[in-house]
């Protein structure tokens, strides 16, 4: 994965791991422990809590442990592997962990469980950056039916998809029309000006 956007693919998927959260929590195991011998032990405790496991996991991956805490994911998708959210959990930290291949494989699973935009942004981007044309298909999705409202995103994965097969001026064309569409969206400005510089 190129280090120009491994920042901002980390940053989507970090914060989609960190502010997704499951209504139906226990509510006695929102008062969180801290260290990971007290989180192991809550989880004994209260097994089907995805929060506390969550947590583990942060708790893991804050130290740069990321073989335990796939380690921990992969246990929690042997429970539930229907679970959508914990295949995101997945595809993040192989991300962080620079394994793009385990990366689209587990954002894959995410989208055919439960095909969120943000889920499909991801896959999308990282399917750009290794010139897989998917990426199209996923931009071409975003922008008809319930999902006309990513047009900006959609219009950055076709210019991020032609940037990175060599087509700087049509990939600018595709950065101005998301610019077009959200004039703050940050993403497209930084790649527009990698393709001008090219």
């Amino acid at each position: 994965m190129s280090k120009r956007f491994f920042p901002q693919l980390c940053i989507c998927i970090s914060v989609l791991f960190i502010s997704c959260k499951n209504p139906a929590e226990d509510a006695r195991a929102t008062a969180m422990p801290d260290s990971k011998q007290a989180l192991k032990e809550s989880i004994k405790k209260y097994p089907d809590s995805l929060m506390l496991v969550q947590k583990l996991i942060e708790s893991y991956r804050d130290d740069g442990e990321y073989k335990k805490a796939i380690a921990i994911t992969d246990n929690e998708i042997k429970r539930n592997s229907g679970n959508a959210y914990l295949w995101n959990m997945k595809a993040t930290l192989h991300f962080e962990n620079s394994d793009t291949a385990e990366a689209l494989n587990a954002l894959e699973h995410a989208v055919s469980i439960y095909p969120l935009p943000e889920y499909l942004i991801a896959l999308g981007t990282v399917y750009a950056e290794v010139k897989n044309r998917v990426s199209l298909e996923i931009a071409d999705s975003l922008l008809s039916g319930n999902y006309v409202k990513y047009a900006r995103d959609a219009f950055f994965l076709k210019g991020l998809y032609n940037s990175y097969i060599g087509d700087k001026r049509k990939a600018i064309s595709y950065f101005d029309s998301s610019l077009n569409t959200d004039f703050t969206y940050m993403p497209s400005y930084r790649e527009k000006a990698i393709a001008l510089y090219d």
